[in-house]
């Protein structure tokens, strides 16, 4: 939970600087916890989904990663579009990292009631009992 809570308050810290220092260290401390989610994901993954099956879950896994990355190109443009017709430029670009900031706390919420020890572990449990 705490590496999807980190996502929101560094795109709204971002969203909110003007100094680039800031925005650099807020940067350096998403990518710390993007690289720790990828590793607790893939590790999960690897322990829990059967190998004759890992494969096709990966591919899943990267189809919608990687696919939504052009796609949440074009949401951003969209929104700098929208916003820039009733304030600055400056303020229409801040609020990318303003709706990135509220995925992500959606995606927080939502995590951090669906991803519980307790699921894990059950997950884990099923895994070890399938083998």
């Amino acid at each position: 939970a705490i590496t999807l809570g980190s996502a929101v308050v560094c795109n709204t810290v971002v969203g909110l600087t003007t100094w680039w220092p800031v925005a650099f260290v807020m940067f350096g401390v998403e990518i710390y916890f993007a690289t720790l989610w990828n590793v607790i994901t893939v590790s999960l993954r690897q322990r829990i989904i059967p190998d004759h099956l890992l494969g096709r879950v990966n591919s899943v896994y990267r189809f919608f990663a990687w696919g939504m990355m052009p796609i949440g190109s074009a949401v951003g443009g969209l929104v700098v579009l929208g916003v820039s017709s009733f304030t600055t430029r400056d303020w229409a670009l801040r609020t990318t990292w303003f709706v990135n900031a509220a995925i992500h706390l959606g995606l927080f919420i939502v995590g951090r009631a669906k991803l519980t020890t307790a699921r894990i572990e059950a997950a884990r449990t099923a895994a070890l009992g399938s083998t």
